[in-house]
């Protein structure tokens, strides 16, 4: 796939190779492989701005971010030269690929930006700016069985809620549980399972299944999780791992420890666990919403 364009008087051509997965670093890398080349005049290359967008199935584009292009100073009349350019990532980014792809091919877009000058037998330089756009894609098979592996990607499933108010909010956090896992946020991880949690309580308690218990010599109102699963054993079980999980994600349990990857694991993948256990079990136990 290549695209045409003028500069300082001289007709461009760019075209797009074909890009792999970087194995050299430790965070998800692409390494994009084009070739430029000019008609008549040399040109001095100043700056090449490349911008990535991914396309959805509904043929919507989303920026995926810029390019870190390695450019070639000069490109004489006639000649072809390489391009190398590097786009990096971070697996919440490769998740919203993901999305946009929906088990398909990978469609994806180049908007570029070019501004160069050619030399003349005076030495004046006329410096010149353009844009351009150039569309590809990578095979399903290829992307998945070749790129993805390399750059360590897991599909991680968020949450599936059914169609009510409250648990809305519910999977928000959940979701931005997951989200600030994957950009290494951890702190945030334990802040983001804490809201869960709490949001978690206090629709079952709002729902009807609610019960008092004497903490620290005061009444509190908290969840009635065996009258919410209707067996006892069950939802002491699961009582018992909220409110250990929901301590654990407190600010304070971490005083002078840095949080870590272990942790944030440790926080997000209990507290998911016990969110989709709690709405798999909630069907007819809560008005849908008409929306």
């Amino acid at each position: 796939m290549s695209t045409r364009f003028s500069l300082s008087n001289s007709s461009i051509d760019f075209r797009y190779d074909d890009f792999s997965a970087d194995p050299t670093t430790i965070y998800p890398r692409l390494k994009f492989r084009f070739t430029i080349g000019c008609k008549r005049e040399t040109i001095v290359l100043i700056q090449l701005v490349l911008d990535c967008q991914v396309r959805s199935k509904k043929g919507d584009y989303s920026g995926i971010g810029h390019l870190i292009v390695k450019v070639p100073s000069e490109i004489r009349a006639g000649q072809e030269r390489p391009v190398e350019a590097f786009l990096d990532l971070d697996h919440y980014r490769l998740k919203q690929i993901e999305d946009a792809r929906q088990g398909d091919d990978l469609f994806l877009r180049i908007q570029g930006y070019a501004l160069g000058s050619s030399r003349v037998q005076t030495g004046v330089q006329n410096i010149e700016e353009t844009g351009f756009e150039l569309n590809f894609r990578k095979a399903k098979s290829d992307y998945v069985e070749q790129i993805l592996p390399v750059m360590k990607y897991k599909n991680v499933s968020l949450v599936e809620i059914p169609n009510i108010t409250d648990f809305k909010e519910i999977a928000e956090y959940l979701n931005d549980a997951w989200k600030q896992k994957s950009m290494g946020a951890y702190d945030k991880v334990l802040t983001s399972c804490r809201k869960t949690l709490e949001q978690l309580s206090s629709t079952i308690k709002k729902s009807g299944f609610e019960t008092t218990e004497v903490i620290d010599d005061e009444k509190r109102k908290i969840p009635d999780w065996p009258k919410f699963f209707g067996n006892k054993e069950i939802g002491d079980f699961i009582g018992i791992i909220n409110q250990k999980i929901y301590g654990f994600a407190a600010p304070g349990s971490h005083a002078g420890k840095s949080i870590n990857i272990e942790d944030a694991d440790f926080a997000l993948l209990v507290t998911h666990a016990i969110t989709n256990f709690v709405l798999r079990k909630s069907e007819g136990k809560f008005t849908l919403s008409p929306f």
